[in-house]
């Protein structure tokens, strides 16, 4: 009986003591969920500041993005607007023209000593000298002889017009006189030639045939001329066009050319060669209809 009671006794301390260290236990366990609760908004706040510093952080990341894009974006620009202002022009290629140099202009004038200036005498001409026992060449007019205008003269009205053109030692002077002899249709002609070699003078006498031309008209050949001079001396000219006695209304232009018999061809020539292609071309057609008719009748008796 007292054993039971003992028993009794030490089973109640037990459940007892185990009752206490449950409520211990269970003491423990609210203390530690209070002080859990008690530092959660602290947790809450660190992680909602470190939400925000990641947001923020974010934020700038996408800020600097953006900018970084903008500014590349103007870099882009300003290398497209530099590349633009850089940018050579295309400039078109142009061909140039091949020009062709003028042929020489051998070309004088003799103008009137009074204040208007206006040409009374022009000349254009190819003309050299020769030595007539060895063909040598004594002198050949270049285009830049010059007009010796103090010593060159218009003359009267119905007189003598002379050109003296000068180069070195060189002197070739042209008289042109007036034929009056027809008052209606007055000419002119190329009365002397001199050429002056160093101190030796050279003389053509000219005649009424030589370069003539009615006044107010130009005497024009292109053949070579060649004529003797005194002295064993000849002069060759060709490409001839000469007018004298001009006035103002000529305007120092050349009239209508009146042409040399050397330069006018003579139209016989062509017309007979003209015939007689025609004669051939009538005498093959007559041989080609005669062929071909006798075909036909050996055609025709074979059948």
């Amino acid at each position: 009986m007292v054993v039971i009671r003992f028993f009794c006794v030490i089973l109640a301390c037990s459940l007892l003591f185990v009752q206490t260290s449950i409520a211990e236990s269970s003491t423990k366990t609210a203390e530690a969920t209070t002080l859990s609760v008690g530092t959660s908004p602290e947790t809450d706040t660190t992680q909602a500041s470190s939400t925000e510093t990641h947001s923020s952080s974010s934020e700038a990341t996408t800020n600097s993005s953006s900018v970084s894009t903008e500014i590349t974006t103007q870099t882009s620009k300003s290398n497209e607007t530099t590349t633009e202002l850089t940018a050579t022009p295309t400039v078109p290629s142009t061909t140039v023209p091949s020009t062709t140099p003028a042929p020489p202009d051998f070309t004088w004038e003799v103008t009137n000593h009074d204040e208007n200036k206006t040409v009374c005498l022009k000349v254009h001409l190819e003309m050299s000298f020769k030595n007539t026992n060895g063909s040598q060449d004594l002198f050949t007019l270049p285009t830049n002889a010059s007009v010796d205008q103090s010593k060159s003269s218009c003359g009267p009205k119905n007189k003598s017009q002379v050109m003296v053109l000068t180069y070195d030692d060189k002197v070739v002077i042209l008289t042109f006189d007036k034929d009056v002899t027809d008052k209606e249709t007055p000419k002119f002609h190329l009365s002397y030639l001199t050429f002056v070699n160093g101190t030796v003078a050279h003389n053509l006498n000219g005649t009424s045939e030589t370069m003539v031309a009615h006044v107010e008209k130009s005497y024009k050949c292109n053949d070579e001329e060649t004529h003797p001079m005194s002295g064993d001396v000849s002069v060759t000219w060709k490409d001839v066009q000469i007018q004298a006695f001009m006035d103002e209304k000529d305007d120092g232009n050349f009239g209508a050319a009146e042409e040399c018999s050397q330069d006018n061809t003579s139209d016989i020539v062509p017309i007979a060669v003209g015939c007689a292609l025609a004669g051939l071309v009538v005498v093959v057609l007559i041989a080609y209809l005669v062929g071909r008719r006798r075909s036909r009748q050996k055609g025709y008796q074979s059948v």
